[in-house]
């Protein structure tokens, strides 16, 4: 291994000096490489993008071409200050020169490191550090950083050790790698990219947050254009997750706080298409935290939150379902009635297409899942409503079987509303028919005065007005029902005695008394 990196190293020093060489006499070169436009900000751009396809030749080209024509100014430049240049932007390209030598350095160090170059590599970014270090590059979407700050990182991180990619110290690059970071578990990482783009970008993320009164709206290159901000505002999500995972809770809460502070028009891109934003995030994880709840949002992507809700209402936690399903519902509803409203018939052409319409189907999951708990927990009239939801606003909804298969929310949304209305019509035939039972055990109780049922029923004294007393159970209805039949019947027995006393005799009685007064007035 030590001998084929020698000789790779032989072989690149000698393509330098080749290159070099080739740069002072403007002779075959000049033909295969394009040099006729030579100034320092087309050379550099040329350079970055042989950089990009990892072309070292033409890098070393494009950079010693800009370095033989333009280092001898960008080192008056370099003379003339006494740090970075402020002010417009137009103040800062005014030191060109300066710029597009310590940018070209870098780009040519960078090429070295691609091909592990390390000792060559680390001359050039220390020569960048001591000649140019006021030189500054411009990013195209709009702010300069600094050579001199990334080639001393490059040098850190080369004597370190570590295994640290800063990219092309763009925020996008930064944010990314940080996520990655995260993902894997290397913690120490997160720190290393998110303070990088903080350090280069904090400060631009402020002056988009002052001018903002709200999120920005339009399209997604619209809200693009916010970056710093947005980055920002993400690198310190991610801090703040980093510090969940080591267990530090108050170390994770500060660093939301810092969101919700200094960041709260920040959005992060999904790369399956939408932002997020990450104060309201932030805001959720406080909570979390703070009331011991055992939630996960994760990404915050409707797949992974709907997944979350189905998971908690398999395991009968109804809390955490609204908690996740309401997350759903309150960041992709408005996309959700979008795409519904679009909508005249299921899309169904492929499965791609279906799953292009994401936000509805998750949506309309989401409150069938609602529905489903509630109606689990015995809330029938919280269900209904859910259900209806889904019928009423989401109906092109379609949920995804793991299983490799649609299903149509709204349709099991519709069977469990007939369901529950067969379940409402037998419970009112059911309570109509013991009203009917109740009211006959109540005119007896009026006669008796008091009822008393066997076997551990329900004794109560009652008169009449007062309320028949709270039945156990079907059964027990029915016991003091045909009780009161049976006592009915043996009364039968004593009727005709009754008739004798209480109507023969009387008349009897009566019309014997007419007759004997009756003569007693012909006297």
């Amino acid at each position: 291994m030590r001998i084929e990196k020698k000789v790779t190293r032989a072989f690149f020093l000698i393509l330098v000096l080749i290159v070099f060489c080739l740069g002072l006499t403007h002779t075959t070169k000049a033909n295969e490489y394009d040099l006729e436009n030579n100034s320092s900000e087309e050379l550099t751009a040329k350079a970055w993008a042989a950089l990009k396809e990892r072309d070292v030749e033409a890098v070393l080209v494009y950079t010693n071409e800009c370095i033989n024509l333009y280092a001898g100014r960008a080192k008056r430049m370099q003379a003339e200050l006494e740090s970075y240049p402020t002010g417009s932007n137009d103040d800062v390209h005014q030191y060109w020169a300066i710029n597009d030598v310590a940018t070209s350095l870098y780009i040519q160090a960078e090429a070295f490191r691609e091909v592990n170059m390390m000792e060559e590599a680390t001359e050039v970014y220390i020569k960048i550090i001591n000649d140019y270090s006021f030189g500054q590059t411009w990013d195209p979407r709009g702010w300069f950083w600094k050579p001199a700050e990334a080639a001393q990182d490059r040098l850190d991180v080369i004597e370190s050790g570590k295994n640290i990619d800063f990219g092309n110290y763009s925020s996008e690059f930064l944010t990314t790698q940080a996520w990655n970071a995260l993902n894997t578990g290397d913690l120490d990482s997160v720190d290393d990219y998110a303070d990088k783009v903080i350090s280069l970008y904090a400060e631009k993320a402020k002056e988009m947050q002052n001018f903002l009164e709200d999120y920005p709206l339009g399209s997604n290159e619209d809200i693009h254009l916010f970056s710093a901000l947005n980055d920002v505002g993400t690198v310190y999500f991610i801090k703040a997750q980093a510090q969940e995972k080591k267990d530090d809770k108050d170390g994770a809460i500060y660093y939301y706080k810092k969101i919700i502070n200094s960041y709260s028009y920040s959005q992060c891109w999904n790369p399956e298409g939408w932002f997020w934003k990450p104060a309201e995030g932030a805001k959720d994880r406080i909570h979390i935290i703070r009331s011991g709840k055992n939630i996960d949002f994760g990404n915050y992507s409707s797949e992974f939150l709907t997944t979350q809700a189905w998971k908690a209402l398999n395991a009968g936690d109804f809390e955490s379902v609204n908690d996740y399903a309401d997350k759903v519902i309150s960041l992709y509803a408005d996309k959700a009635k979008e795409m519904q409203d679009a909508l005249s018939g299921y899309p169904w052409e492929s499965n791609a297409i279906i799953h292009s319409h994401w936000a509805l189907n998750d949506v309309g999951t989401v409150y069938f899942i609602k529905g489903e708990a509630e109606r689990k927990a015995g809330n029938n009239k919280r269900a209904i409503n859910y259900y209806e939801k889904v019928v009423s606003n989401f109906y092109f909804s379609q949920c995804w079987d793991p299983e490799d298969w649609f299903w149509k929310p709204a349709d099991a949304a519709q069977q469990a509303l007939d369901e529950l209305e067969d379940e409402a019509q037998k419970a009112k035939k059911y309570a109509h028919m013991k009203s009917s039972k109740r009211i006959g055990a109540d005119t007896k109780n009026i006669t008796d005065n008091k009822l008393g049922v066997e076997g551990g029923l329900v004794v109560s004294n009652m008169t009449y007005g007062s309320k028949s007393p709270m039945i156990g159970s079907i059964e027990n209805s029915e016991v003091i029902f045909n009780n009161q039949s049976e006592s009915e019947d043996e009364n039968k027995d004593s009727v005709w005695g009754k008739l004798w006393w209480k109507v023969i005799i009387p008349i009897s009685i009566s019309v014997i008394a007419a007759a004997l007064i009756l003569k007693f007035v012909k006297k």
